[in-house]
């Protein structure tokens, strides 16, 4: 459906840095995930910047960020 390929807003974060976080846990699970706004900006004015997916991803990607530790490390395999 031409629906599922529509851009929608996934989450917001407070810093470019957390978005970047994400976007990379993302796109490495095989989601794309992109910022529309203008980075530089919002890291200058400290505005939060928002992650969109497709919307056919929404569901997952929101499985594979929630399951993400909260201090952002990844479990070791030891």
């Amino acid at each position: 459906m031409e629906h599922d390929n529509q851009l929608v807003m996934f989450r917001k974060y407070e810093t470019d840095i957390e978005a970047s976080i994400v976007m990379g846990v993302l796109e490495s699970n095989g989601i794309n995930a992109c910022v529309m706004e203008d980075r530089i900006a919002n890291v200058l004015a400290m505005n939060p910047v928002n992650v969109w997916v497709r919307r056919r991803d929404l569901d997952r990607a929101a499985q594979i960020v929630d399951s993400m530790p909260e201090d952002g490390e990844m479990p070791s395999d030891e």
